[in-house]
């Protein structure tokens, strides 16, 4: 079990101290590792680390292993905050940190879950030309996104919610696993930015959210005990991202639903 978190601004108002929280709250679920990717407006790009990131300088080479904790001045602002909790399973050296990137830093992801026939994929990715420096299955998800794009989700047999930043063109591919095994849940806050989470406790951390009762909801669940039925969840303004379910967008122009 693993935990990511993330922000999303197309006004470039995400802030490291916001992230931070919601990657505190979540510690339960990586003990292993703790890592975040910070984008400003103009792509620069920062891998930094946090008091749980497993530091090797041997490693200092890869190019989305952290350099450091963070240095940066806090009240500087981003478009995409990605952070990562881990719990090593597959690779369980640092060349397995998270948030990762694929092509020269072009490509970053923030994961929890498993990709159960990776190393099949893996095998016809390197048939295609494709290099790899790490022995997991996040690296493999990365590369099929490149190499297939969306229709990637078809080669996947595993569990997963994973979020995809591509640098260049500014898209992001967020998605679920058919069952919805791992947890996926977002809210839109009163500032415009958008906050991803595995779990709705990492919205509590925020100064800008308010838990407010989803009344329909809690009929559901109290009458029915009905709670995965719908993206909407016991708290008003807090969706999950619905099994089988993904959304493509660029993110000046985040949309309201996705598809499945």
């Amino acid at each position: 079990m693993c935990g990511f978190a993330a922000i999303l601004s197309s006004s470039g108002e995400s802030r490291y101290e916001e992230i931070c929280k919601m990657s505190s709250s979540i510690s339960h679920r990586g003990p292993d590792d703790e890592g975040y990717c910070l984008i400003n407006d103009i792509n620069n790009i920062y891998p930094v680390g946090g008091k749980d990131t497993h530091w090797d300088s041997e490693f200092l080479s890869v190019p989305y292993y952290p350099i450091s904790e963070y240095q940066l001045l806090t009240k500087s602002s981003y478009k995409i905050i990605l952070g990562h909790r881990r719990l090593s399973i597959l690779d369980l050296s640092p060349l397995g940190h998270m948030p990762m990137s694929y092509g020269n830093n072009r490509y970053w992801i923030t994961y929890n879950g498993e990709i159960y026939n990776y190393l099949e994929i893996k095998l016809e990715l390197e048939a295609l030309g494709h290099t790899f420096v790490s022995n997991t299955d996040t690296e493999v998800i990365l590369a099929s996104y490149v190499q297939w794009g969306i229709d990637c989700l078809d080669h996947f047999n595993g569990m997963w919610s994973f979020i995809i930043y591509d640098v260049e063109s500014e898209d992001v591919f967020i998605s679920r696993d058919r069952f919805g095994i791992k947890p996926f849940y977002y809210w839109h806050s009163p500032n415009g930015n958008w906050y991803f989470g595995s779990e709705i406790k990492e919205f509590v951390s925020l100064d800008s959210w308010t838990a407010k009762l989803n009344p329909q909801r809690a009929w559901d669940y109290l009458a029915y005990s009905l709670t995965d039925h719908t993206e909407e969840t016991m708290y008003q303004g807090v969706f999950q991202l619905q099994c089988g379910h993904y959304a493509l967008f660029n993110i000046n122009r985040i949309p309201v639903d996705a598809q499945g």
